[in-house]
């Protein structure tokens, strides 16, 4: 659920927000790995609207390795 439109969203560079009650229930070592991707791909968390939004016009990671990493830890 709280992945559902990551995916879309890092690939369009659009906005990211996740419902708190989802968040709340994420474990605190799946809530970093998603902050440190999120940075890593150039996202900037606004505490104003609970948004992530994209602040680096190139990210660091590139969607595909990002992907690969992320279906990696999710099997292991």
């Amino acid at each position: 659920m709280l992945f559902g439109t990551m995916k879309l969203a890092l690939s369009t560079a659009g906005p990211i927000s996740f419902h708190p009650i989802d968040w709340t229930n994420t474990s605190p070592d799946m809530r970093k790995l998603i902050t440190t991707r999120l940075k890593l791909c150039g996202y900037k968390y606004s505490g104003a609207d609970q948004v992530w939004r994209q602040q680096e016009p190139k990210p660091f990671v590139k969607l595909k390795e990002w992907e690969r990493d992320w279906f990696t830890e999710m099997r292991a």
